[in-house]
């Protein structure tokens, strides 16, 4: 995470915001629709009603559950940097 935070970003680090990535730009179309990462079976409800077919994904590859702890400092920094991206991903509910 602090890597993700220095500027600039160290190769490893380097990601992009995804507010910016994905809101409208003068003269394209804004998305329609746009779900979180970690709700992958209201996107799987979605797509099989809009298919109108059962989809049977399985989850390959899944890390560990763990419990993961930022530093009060560190989540205030990142907070403060990337308040679109977390904006936008409260929005999604």
């Amino acid at each position: 995470m602090t890597g993700y935070l220095q500027d600039p970003q160290p190769a490893y680090a380097h990601i992009s915001s995804q507010a910016q990535y994905i809101m409208p730009r003068s003269g394209t179309a804004p998305l329609t629709y746009l779900f979180r990462y970690e709700n992958q079976p209201l996107l799987i409800q979605f797509l099989e009603q809009r298919l109108k077919v059962k989809l049977d994904i399985p989850s390959l590859n899944r890390s560990p559950k763990q419990q993961l702890r930022l530093s009060p400092h560190v989540e205030q920094d990142f907070r403060q940097k990337y308040h679109r991206d977390l904006t936008l991903w409260e929005s999604l509910g």
